[in-house]
């Protein structure tokens, strides 16, 4: 099996389970052909480490979205800490126009 197959396995194996040996050998071990030490080494690994931040960030993403649109439909229904809730939400970096790292690069070589 590829490194990016293994390391896409091993992100939906951290995320998704309770990570247990068990887990990994009825469901991961046949098709990623490693042992449970060698693939729970993958912790270690730098892109697995930047790929399970970015995951659990959309997560928390997705997350924050739920509890706005919660309170919103609150809020429509005269709930005035809901409404508050929505109106800082709103106003918050979660609605920003942020620059991508790729945007930030080339304002900074264009000089």
């Amino acid at each position: 099996m590829k490194r990016a197959d293994i390391v896409k396995n091993f992100v939906e194996f951290y995320i998704n389970t309770n990570r247990s040996e068990s887990v990994f050998n009825e469901k991961y071990k046949k098709k990623v052909g490693i042992s449970y030490e060698t693939f729970m080494a993958y912790t270690d690994d730098t892109e697995v480490q930047n790929q399970l931040k970015n995951k659990y960030k959309d997560n928390s993403i997705m997350d924050m979205l739920e509890v706005y649109q919660s309170h919103l439909e609150k809020a429509k229904k005269g709930d005035v800490n809901s409404a508050k809730f929505c109106m800082d939400f709103f106003k918050s970096d979660m609605f920003a126009d942020s620059k991508s790292e790729v945007d930030k690069i080339l304002e900074t070589l264009k000089g």
